[in-house]
């Protein structure tokens, strides 16, 4: 009834409605507003936000990489790379922003190829070096898909890697020869890799045979990734490693027969690959030809670990491979397959039971051995050890409760048990218990020299107490206690006693003379 336009109630309470204020205040001058209205299609605005970062996505490909290592970007003509920037608004100069111009880029770049700051590797004119024979870079290529069924082969890759077509990578293998120690004339040829993740040296069975090795085969333990496993194998001992032009020689540690080390032959540094490398094409004169003859039979562990040491070493590039020089020459390390035209080898291992008997699909490591000897029931040795426990283990002597000797104790009697002898005259004559190695005595003349002079000025203060002193040194020397002693040759060994004189309380007219043979050198 009340919104019916026909009723119109008059009632003094009803408050008349305030007109509404204004949203603008009136203001004195007021401009004309122009708007011009502007149209973007949607293909536009989506093709221009995707590459608003070239240094992430790649334009081309639509890939996560920069356009700056884009493989398929580098190998166009300079032209065409121009017009590909033009097209998405990027810069000339640092190919990884679209926010500026060359003109105003104020990128910090150097081309990787030329070492050139006025452009970066992607826009240098001309074919990239990686395309070319002796090159090492590799660019990134991620808007091809790799096919492993079909790789690339190219002459300069066939070199190295063989007509094959699997990759070639090197490890640390040296050709060595070995002899016994005893018989260098049984010389042998073969191949030694080198394993610092190993803590002891293993040799094939071939090995063992080569020499006529005889044993008994002993039990050991070898852990690796793959879990443990028992095994057995015979042991070679005073067996003599040296390099192949005679320079080096090691004496062998003790030998574990294991077949299981790994026996790929195309991880062998070869002359060919040296040389496709700039920077070890010096090195190809010291590795020495492959010898088909030779098989590798030993792997060295650190047990020697002069085998394994440094003398100098190339680095290169950071994608290249790496050389050091051995005392058994010079190894090659890494992949050397040429721009990375070939895939790498994959090598596939049957499923292994762990320790615990649970299974694992994971591909042993072939770089990583420990062995660990052990004595089972079986083992002669272990039986005549287990026997003679078992029969001593709880008997009761005398001494069970006395301190044991200390090792220098022990040492001092049997010193004194070897050495104490007789002499002519009837005397017992004890050696002096020095400690092996004996070091050499240090010369103490300046200290003896100084406790002689403190002497002096003592002797000179007390006129009697001189008089007991000489006394006394001539009753030593007449009595043939002492004697002078001889001159000292250039560089002689010497040690000079000092001494003083002590009055007893009850003897005051009776000196003793002390020579301090406890007193300390402490010049050097």
């Amino acid at each position: 009834m009340k919104t019916d336009p026909s009723f119109m109630l008059q009632s003094s309470n009803i408050v008349a409605p305030k007109p509404d204020k204004p949203l603008l205040k009136p203001t004195k001058y007021r401009g004309a507003v122009a708007v011009n209205r502007t149209d973007i299609s949607q293909t536009n605005v989506t093709a221009r936000t995707s590459v608003l970062n070239p240094d992430r996505q790649c334009p081309i490909h639509h890939k996560p990489h920069s356009l700056a290592k884009c493989r398929d970007f580098r190998s166009k003509k300079l032209d065409e790379r121009k017009s590909i920037l033009k097209e998405h608004a990027i810069c000339y100069k640092c190919c990884s922003s679209t926010g500026h111009r060359a003109n105003d880029c104020k990128a910090i770049i150097q081309c990787s190829e030329c070492n050139s700051d006025a452009h970066v590797s992607a826009m240098r004119a001309g074919p990239p070096l990686w395309a070319t024979k002796d090159s090492n870079l590799l660019p990134q290529s991620h808007g091809r898909k790799s096919d492993p069924s079909s790789p690339v082969t190219t002459t300069a890759c066939t070199e190295v890697c063989g007509p094959r077509l699997k990759g070639k990578s090197c490890s640390k293998i040296c050709l060595v020869n070995v002899y016994p120690r005893t018989n260098p004339e049984e010389k042998k040829r073969m191949y030694a890799m080198l394993d610092d993740q190993s803590n002891s040296s293993l040799a094939r069975s071939a090995f063992f045979n080569m020499f006529n090795v005889k044993g008994t085969m002993l039990p050991y333990t070898m852990k690796t990734c793959a879990g443990l496993s028992e095994a057995g194998g015979r042991r070679a001992t005073n067996f003599v490693i040296q390099d192949v032009n005679g320079e080096v020689s090691m004496v062998l540690p003790t030998l574990t027969e294991c077949d299981h080390i790994p026996d790929n032959r195309d991880e062998i540094p070869t002359k060919e690959a040296v040389s496709a490398h700039p920077h070890l094409h010096a090195l190809a004169s010291q590795i020495p030809p492959l010898d088909p003859a030779a098989d590798i039979l030993l792997l060295l562990g650190l047990d020697i670990i002069q085998a394994h040491k440094v003398r100098s070493q190339i680095n290169g590039p950071n994608s290249a491979p790496y050389a050091q020089r051995l005392d058994l020459g010079w190894v090659v390390v890494g992949d050397v397959c040429l721009s990375g035209a070939h895939q790498p080898t994959v090598n596939s291992f049957k499923t292994d039971i762990l320790n615990n008997g649970c299974p694992t699909s994971l591909s042993p490591c072939a770089r990583k051995i420990y062995i660990k000897d052990k004595y089972t029931e079986s083992c002669p040795k272990f039986e005549k050890t287990q026997a003679e426990v078992g029969r001593h283990i709880f008997q009761q002597t005398a001494d069970d409760d006395k301190t044991a000797l200390s090792v220098e104790d022990a040492l001092f009697l049997e010193i004194m048990h070897r050495d104490f002898t007789k002499d002519e005259v009837n005397n017992w004559v004890a050696p002096l218990p020095f400690r092996s190695p004996r070091q050499r005595l240090p010369n103490n003349r300046d200290q003896a020299l100084s406790c002689l002079m403190t002497l002096r000025k003592t002797l000179k203060k007390k006129p009697e107490m001189k008089e007991h002193y000489i006394e006394f040194l001539d009753k030593t020397f007449s009595k043939g206690h002492a004697e002078p002693a001889p001159a000292l040759a250039p560089e002689q060994e010497c040690w000079y006693l000092p001494s003083f004189g002590i009055y007893h309380p009850q003897k005051p007219g009776k000196i003793r003379v002390v020579f301090d043979s406890s007193a300390q050198c402490f010049s050097q």
